[in-house]
This record gives structure tokens, sequence and C-alpha cells, in this order.
């Protein structure tokens, strides 16, 4: 037991030199200055990803803003038509419009065919009389 643990102290040892002779040995300059770009173009990526979030944050909160505002305007201007008679009939609804014009076509279809009627008549009432003639 005791030498099975002598070995592992040994092999703890013999990693722990290594780690400092890895530690002791000189950088690349290159590999240095290359790691250290690659830091701050992180840096620049995340403060540009921040300020891009930030943004849409900021556009989306005033999209909000002005949907709400619509939405206000929207009811406020329902009320004011709902609340006045001849501002209601100027801004009729589809639905209501086009069965008020389809009735106002049929009144001036029944009140052309009266016409028609009574032109007729009169007209053969005329021809009436020439005839007795």
């Amino acid at each position: 037991m005791a030498k099975i643990q002598k070995e592992e102290e040994e092999k703890e040892a013999e990693i722990e030199a290594r780690k400092a002779a890895v530690k002791a040995y000189p950088k690349n300059p290159l590999v240095a200055a290359a790691e250290a770009a690659e830091e701050e173009h992180e840096q620049a990526m995340k403060a540009k990803f921040a300020a891009e979030k930030e943004a849409e944050e900021k556009a989306e909160e005033e999209a909000k803003a002005r949907a709400k505002q619509i939405a206000t305007a929207k009811a406020a201007r329902a009320a004011e038509i709902k609340g006045n008679d001849e501002l209601w009939v100027a801004n009729m609804p589809g639905e209501y419009l086009n069965s008020f014009v389809q009735t106002k076509v049929n009144q001036l279809r029944h009140q052309l065919a009266e016409v028609e009627a009574r032109e007729d008549s009169d007209s053969d009432s005329s021809d009436s009389d020439s005839d007795e003639e």
C-alpha cells in the first residue's frame, strides 16, 4: 500500500513539475498578441451586440407606445361617432351601408316601375281617347 501511495505521489509530483515547466517556458509573442486581439474582438462584439439589443428594445417600446396611442385615438373616435348621429351616418359601417344602399336601390326601382306604369296607363287612356274620335 505504501508503495502505491509513493508511486501516486511521484506521479503527482511529476505532473506538477511538468505544469511548472510549461508555465516557466516563455510564451510566443505572436500567440500572446493573437490572444489579446481575440479578446479585444470579443469585447467589441459584446459591446456591439449589447448596443443592437438596446436599440431593438427601444424600437419595440416605441412601437408599443405608438400602438397604444393609435388604439386610444380609435376608441375616442369610435365613442365620438357613436354619440353623434350625423357622424355615424357619415362613417356608416360597411354592413349597414351595403344594406342601406340596396334598400335605396330597391325603392328607386319600385318608384321607377310606378312611374312607368302610370305613363303606360296614361298613354293607353290617351290612345283610347283618340280612337273614339
